[in-house]
């Protein structure tokens, strides 16, 4: 990260932190005219081929995550793993949430002004303000209805040792007390209440009410609100292109709070009785999907400016508050995101037209064509669990998405991207064939680290149970998981050897055969099967040392 601030990097601070925020956060001191935040989590993930592609008029705008109310950056880690091979991405841990310092304390420091003002400072920092570069917000949560705010601050109004007291006795039960389930419901599945309970329990009581009360308008003689989270008036003031979501079920930021389309301007909407995922018809900004690059300009202006295009979304039941990181639910919200950039904020927020512009231009390919050719596209199946892949190349004729996808649906049930770079194929693609896709970028030469290989043993373990819950048809054979890192040897033959050994019970060298049985050479670097055999030696201590 380039930057003028002080910063420390974060090494260990949470073993819960997802790796690809941790690889790429660092803790930076902030000062604006309000106040200074000596320690902010900053993630930064820079578009790997953002200097390929066309910068006029304009280079790729900047996404960037702004979390709610007692969240954290964490909570958008499932769009993320996507989005970053759309565009580069920013985000922060607002004072004491997440991995940020809880400091300054002062009240004046977490008003809506104050961290509307960190966020600016924070972004301009690392904008491309030379160039233009525009800004896209990705944000979650809402503010308490007009209706509720007197009853809201009055409960701002009790002490913080009793409001202490009555978080710690909401969340008796744990994944299964009234504070997770009023966030994600009755019927959430464990991970996502898991998920949940940590949120709540990392959100500090002092900080909450902070932001809490920040958020909190008064209002004039008019019933016209003064100061807090923008109202109507605002909303209406507003000429950019607006993606709004919520989940039928939401008990935080009810439904209702979406569909009042005329808050926000639009004339219309659309909204079924019966709760299906459908589209508010309002006014809308219609971007050509993909243009060439002589059109870049023109579409760029198109959706920078003029009209606005207002979208909006209602997940039906029982989709809660969770959707960002609900597994039932963050992936089509992904797709729904992914497909509202092109058409109405800039075309080349489309991670099919810049493969194609890549590829075309002889700029985005594999790094090694002819070795590439000659490696088998899928090994075996091994451990009745994976199939080992060398990467999908988008230009090529048949280990392509769309011809993958027609050849593997129901025998692949989802690809796990472990390589490191954003991929030369658009996962959208598999996506829509039906096979989802899973990105845990690692980097080549260098054996998984123990984080690394705890996040994919989770994912595969998530993965194969909702298999499990899917009764396939008499006499089938169970759907398999791809793995793929470039070529499909080390990287993928380590993970896969990991599994094996911690969940099917197999021993290291019996793992590493049956890679090898599966996928001939099998793991290609000595010092790869060192680690694995250091990793897992049962009864191996590490001595005290001088």
């Amino acid at each position: 990260m380039n930057s003028e601030g002080n910063r420390t990097l974060i090494l260990g601070v949470h073993d819960i932190d997802p790796g690809l925020l941790k690889k790429h956060s660092a803790n930076i001191s902030y000062t604006t005219p309000i106040a200074t935040y000596p320690s902010i989590r900053t993630f930064l993930y820079p578009h790997p081929h953002i200097q390929k592609l066309p910068t006029e008029p304009s280079p790729l705008p900047l996404l960037v995550f702004i979390h709610g109310l007692g969240g954290s950056l964490t909570q958008f880690h499932p769009l993320l793993t996507s989005l970053v091979n759309v565009a580069p991405c920013f985000g922060i841990d607002l004072p004491g949430c997440g991995l940020s310092s809880y400091s300054p304390k002062s009240w004046a420091a977490y008003s809506i002004e104050a961290l509307a003002t960190l966020l600016a400072v924070a972004i301009d920092q690392y904008r491309d303000k030379e160039r233009g570069q525009k800004v896209v917000l990705i944000a979650h949560t809402g503010p308490p209805p007009e209706t509720k705010t007197a009853s809201f601050r009055r409960i701002l109004y009790i002490p913080d040792l009793v409001f202490d007291l009555f978080r710690r006795w909401d969340r008796r039960g744990g994944p299964n007390s009234p504070s997770v389930s009023r966030f994600v419901g009755e019927t959430a599945d464990l991970e996502t209440k898991n998920l949940q309970l940590r949120f709540n329990q990392q959100s500090k009581t002092p900080v909450w009410r902070r932001m809490a009360w920040g958020t909190l308008p008064t209002y004039n003689t008019k019933g016209e609100p003064v100061g807090g989270l923008p109202g109507k008036k605002i909303w209406a003031g507003t000429h950019v292109p607006l993606l709004l979501v919520a989940g039928e079920s939401d008990n935080i930021t009810k439904p209702e709070e979406v569909t009042k389309g005329e808050d926000f301007g639009a004339r219309g909407k659309d909204i079924d009785p019966d709760g299906r995922l459908s589209l508010t018809k309002g006014v809308t900004n219609d971007v050509t999907d993909h243009v060439g690059p002589a059109g870049l300009a023109k579409s760029g202006n198109a959706a920078n400016g003029g009209k606005r295009g207002i979208k909006a979304y209602i997940f039906p039941a029982p989709a809660s508050h969770a959707l960002l990181y609900d597994r039932h639910t963050c992936r089509t919200l992904s797709g729904l995101i992914q497909d509202f950039f092109p058409k109405h904020i800039d075309s080349r927020l489309s991670l099919g037209w810049q493969l194609q512009y890549l590829t075309t231009s002889g700029k985005w390919d594999v790094k090694n064509l002819e070795k590439w050719k000659a490696i088998n596209p899928v090994s075996d199946v091994m451990g009745d669990t994976f199939v080992a892949m060398k990467t999908l190349r988008e230009v090529d004729e048949i280990h392509t998405p769309i011809p993958f996808a027609q050849k593997w649906k129901g025998k692949i049930y989802a690809v796990i991207d472990i390589s490191h770079e954003s991929p030369v194929y658009d996962p959208a693609q598999l996506e829509k064939g039906g096979i989802q896709y899973h990105k845990l970028p690692t980097v080549s030469k260098i054996p998984p680290t123990i984080d690394e290989v705890r996040d994919f043993v989770s994912l595969v373990s998530r993965l194969e149970e909702e298999i499990s819950a899917v009764q396939p048809p008499d006499g089938a054979q169970k759907p398999v998981l791809g793995v793929h890192c470039h070529y499909g040897f080390n990287r993928t033959g380590f993970f896969v050897a990991s599994y094996l050994i911690e969940r099917k019970g197999f021993s290291v060298q019996g793992a590493i055969d049956e890679f090898e049985r599966c996928r001939s050479p099998g793991i290609k670097h000595e010092h790869f099967i060192d680690t694995l055999f250091v990793r897992y030696c049962v009864g191996l201590q590490r001595a005290s040392t001088l």
